[in-house]
């Protein structure tokens, strides 16, 4: 049966057992599991994930079950510790006194808005919470600004978005001394082909592609496909790739579909496009691009989730994968 043929939900089923790890990623950090699925898929679940998920009803019971999983000793940034939707509270959270990590339980907002917990465990937290109160040091009070500084300040502030104002190309022509990095990232602009033309050698590039005011589009792109930043993900000598927010990829204003992104393919970012909340996800989207995407930056956007997969909050079919795919998992190498 050709991909054209398949049902959407034929084909998303398809898609997310072709990208399992994906697929795993997913459900782990965003779906409600329950007790019971954690317990049938403890083996194929990412627990990486698991502890960052805030939809799961959190429960001691969990907690003891799964100790070995959700505290990792080597774990770098064990997510447990920040996770919001735990039933914080001294019963919660003494049964595991010695394997939380104190340093980030001391910046998690759930934990330590609560006095009682606060107190409880003031020997623990309040090494790492650094409350001036707390700790006995006095906060430091910067000195009052002089009448003078305050009106120069004022008057920086003036001066520094005046090219945020203006409306027109007709005002732009009477504007001495004009900063193009803020005119670049002028909101109000009547943004046009023709405005981009006239003054294409002036612009700051790196901040135009992100304006979020100007309608990109392939004809508009295409036109000045030699100026636009495609700035793409840095990889050092050693491998490491660092992700860089510097491109047109980066701009979360454009409705990015097969049409925008076919002529361009190579020239994206991917990682960036990855995190869009304004693309036309849907499953035949995620499909006709499945080589281009970075599945590790695509599996952190709730939106796309939410918009082509939500049929698998539903348990019944979100079991049929899970089943499939520990089947898979269960079968003898027979290599």
């Amino acid at each position: 049966m050709s991909a054209a043929s398949l049902t959407d939900f034929e084909k998303k089923k398809k898609f997310l057992l072709e990208h399992e790890d994906f697929f795993l990623d997913g459900i782990s950090v965003w779906f409600d599991l329950t007790h019971r699925q954690l317990t049938k898929y403890r083996t194929i679940l990412k627990w990486y994930s698991i502890v960052a998920n805030r939809s799961i009803e959190w429960n001691l019971e969990i907690m003891h079950e799964f100790k070995e999983l959700i505290f990792v000793s080597d774990d770098p940034f064990p997510e447990i510790n920040v996770n919001q939707s735990l039933p914080w509270s001294i019963e919660f959270i003494t049964p595991f006194e010695d394997l939380w990590s104190w340093e980030l339980l001391s910046q998690n907002d759930a934990l330590t808005d609560i006095p009682v917990v606060r107190r409880h465990f003031s020997n623990r937290l309040y090494p790492y919470l650094g409350e001036y109160e707390e700790c006995g040091i006095e906060p430091y009070n910067a000195p009052a600004m002089t009448l003078t500084e305050e009106l120069e300040l004022e008057l920086n502030s003036l001066n520094m978005y005046k090219e945020w104002q203006l409306q027109s190309a007709e005002e732009i022509d009477k504007t001495k001394n004009i900063d193009w990095i803020r005119l670049s990232q002028n909101q109000v602009l009547p943004w046009s082909a023709n405005l981009i033309e006239k003054y294409k050698e002036k612009w700051d590039w790196w901040f135009l592609c992100t304006n979020a005011s100007i309608p990109w589009s392939v004809q508009l792109i295409r036109q000045f496909e030699d100026y636009i930043d495609w700035t793409q993900d840095i990889t050092d000598e050693d491998g490491i790739t660092t992700m860089t927010m510097d491109s047109i990829s980066a701009n979360f204003s454009i409705e990015w579909d097969a049409e925008l992104l076919s002529p361009f393919i190579t020239k994206l970012n991917a990682s960036d496009i990855c995190f869009s909340q304004c693309a036309k996800w849907d499953i035949d989207l995620l499909m006709q691009f499945s080589s281009f995407w970075k599945y590790e930056s695509l599996v952190v956007n709730k939106l796309m989730w939410d918009k082509v997969f939500s049929e698998f909050n539903n348990e019944e079919h979100l079991n049929t994968l899970l089943d499939a795919v520990l089947e898979k998992a269960t079968l003898p190498n027979t290599n």
